[in-house]
């Protein structure tokens, strides 16, 4: 697996993965071959996010054993709790 982070500012950042999946017993077969773009932006609330991560696989096809390209997007939505010690001031100041 290979990942390169980038923060483009203080809001949103990219990813970039690049990898293989599969075994390495009996023998080492390589499953699938990926490479995936995921930006990710906080917005309206500190802690809350979302991802869209476009991605291109190429599995292997068990019976065949040939690869065929995939093309996959995935949506995601974070909510980011946080349990501060007592005693300890919140670390935003979010104004209702």
């Amino acid at each position: 697996l290979f990942l390169v982070y980038q923060q483009l500012d203080r809001k949103t950042a990219l990813r970039l993965d690049a990898g293989a999946e599969g075994d390495t017993r009996p023998k080492a077969v390589v499953d699938e071959y990926f490479v995936a773009l995921r930006l990710r932006r906080q917005f309206l609330r500190p802690w809350l996010f979302f991802e869209v991560q476009p991605e291109r696989a190429w599995p292997r096809d068990a019976l065949t054993s040939k690869r065929r390209g995939d093309w996959r997007l995935a949506l995601t939505l974070e909510v980011q709790f946080e349990n501060a010690p007592a005693g300890h001031s919140r670390r935003w100041n979010i104004q209702r």
